[in-house]
């Protein structure tokens, strides 16, 4: 008899883990911009704000996701990022669009 309550829990226990397996984890916008932030680019920068894509699920296969980082005198990257399936974080620079609001001044962004 314990044996057979061995085996169903087993079962039981073996087909729950094999559901949440399947499900994506959910990644938040805070998390995201706060990842985008201490990479080599946006590390040194203090006056910058950055806002990622909210509630994005990252699969077995990674995800992608968007952010928006702008400085203090106006200047704004797009970027388009990807997680990959090993847990890095790439933002290519050929992937960034950059606007520029502010005229020329000097700032490390132009």
């Amino acid at each position: 008899m314990y044996q057979l309550a061995a085996l169903v829990f087993i079962a039981v226990a073996g087909a729950g883990a094999g559901y949440l397996a399947q499900r994506p984890t959910i990644a938040s916008n805070e998390g995201l911009a706060l990842v985008v932030h201490e990479m080599s680019t946006y590390k040194d920068l203090e006056d910058v704000t950055i806002t990622c894509d909210d509630n994005v699920p990252i699969g077995a296969e990674g995800a992608r996701f968007a952010c928006t980082v702008t400085n203090d005198h106006g200047d704004v990257d797009h970027l388009a990022c990807t997680i990959y399936r090993t847990g890095s974080i790439a933002c290519p620079a050929d992937k960034t669009e950059r606007s520029h609001s502010a005229p020329k001044s000097g700032d490390t962004w132009e």
